[in-house]
């Protein structure tokens, strides 16, 4: 479908590429890179006939500054009286409302200034509140399209998204190897067990967190070489202290059997 596209990122080298390297990597693809150091300049994909390359190789400012950059001035959304953004005035057409409805305030003394200029340039023409409203809430760049699509379709009417307290990502160590392990069993046997980089996250049995669990089967799996954590007796000292949990590795390994 995107076969001969050429697709430019801003900050492709240091951040965004990285994403884009790994999926092709787990998805068996080869792709032919052109780093400098650790950073990412090309990668190119001969498989499917598309690159990735840098736009801040070629204009190399941030994302804010490129409208003036060339000379786009009206291209930034502008002010809204956010505080003025209440059930009452909905309907509201007149005068500008009060600059502390736009919370100067909060902004740096350059902005401020600048939003001043503009304030006293608006003074003389009529504000309708919807009108302003719909011109300032334009999907004018992707991430805003993004979020409103993510609001329509995946957010219930009447609710808000809350960050988790740790975040979206299950805390619990766990190794790299040990997840490919448990999905590979997962894929190659029609189940969906547990681990802790999917959904249900680690699961608890008598106290302790498993490596993986399969509700349907009632099946506890622990990663067979996770020798450090489990205490392996054939690579560790018994008596050694394992330095992560403080525990002696045949408490570790007595533990494993108990969960296993």
């Amino acid at each position: 479908m995107h076969k001969g596209y050429t697709i430019l990122a801003h900050n492709l080298k240091g951040f965004y590429g990285q994403f884009n390297l790994k999926w092709l990597l787990e998805n068996r693809y080869e792709p032919k890179v052109i780093r400098q150091g650790s950073k990412l300049m090309s990668v190119e994909v001969t498989p499917l006939q598309i690159r990735f390359i840098d736009s801040f190789n070629f204009l190399p400012m941030g994302l804010s500054k490129l409208p003036k950059t060339f000379g786009k001035e009206e291209i930034a959304k502008g002010y809204f009286p956010h505080l003025f953004n209440r059930p009452e005035n909905q309907a509201y057409v007149g005068a500008l409302p009060d600059a502390h409805f736009f919370s100067p305030d909060t902004m740096s003394p350059a902005e401020m200034t600048k939003f001043y200029q503009w304030y006293e340039g608006r003074q003389s023409m009529p504000f309708n509140f919807q009108e302003e409203m719909q011109l300032y809430s334009r999907y004018v760049t992707i991430a805003v399209a993004c979020m409103a699509c993510y609001r329509s379709q995946h957010i219930l009417d009447g609710t808000i998204a809350m960050m988790p307290q740790h975040g979206y990502v299950n805390n619990t160590n766990s190794s790299a190897d040990s997840i490919r392990w448990i999905d590979y069993v997962a894929h190659e046997n029609g189940l969906f067990i547990s681990q802790a980089k999917n959904g249900n996250g680690e699961i608890k049995i008598g106290g302790f967190s498993v490596d993986g669990f399969c509700e349907t089967t009632r099946t506890v799996y622990q990663y067979p070489h996770g020798c450090f954590y489990h205490g392996c007796s054939f690579c560790f000292n018994p008596d050694v202290e394992n330095p992560v949990s403080g525990l002696k590795m045949n408490v570790l390994f007595k533990k494993t059997e108990e969960t296993s």
